[in-house]
């Protein structure tokens, strides 16, 4: 096969990877099958989703915070206190 084919192989490969339209062990297998054991390193974007998780973290617990206010230092029914949990969890599941 010549090297034309082969980049352009590989760049099919690799825009996968990046898409998630094949597992990563799919791709490493064929850029290991294609690229004769010369993986590239793919281009995962690791910040931005530790900055995502680090946001819904602090959601969720400000989320939690609510919840707990709304039920136990609020004179409220039973019911109502039911009902707006219930669909709080609902709205931030």
């Amino acid at each position: 096969m010549d090297e034309m084919r082969k980049k352009i192989i590989i760049q099919e490969i690799n825009s996968w990877r990046e898409s998630r339209m094949l597992p990563e062990q799919y791709c490493n297998y064929l850029l290991a099958l294609y690229g004769q054991d010369e993986i590239p390193p793919s281009k995962s974007n690791e910040t931005a989703s530790k900055k995502n998780d680090i946001f819904f973290g602090v959601l969720n617990g400000t989320f939690f915070a609510f919840i707990v206010f709304l039920n136990y230092f609020t004179e409220i029914t039973i019911r109502m206190q039911m009902l707006m949990t219930t669909i709080s969890i609902l709205v931030f599941g």
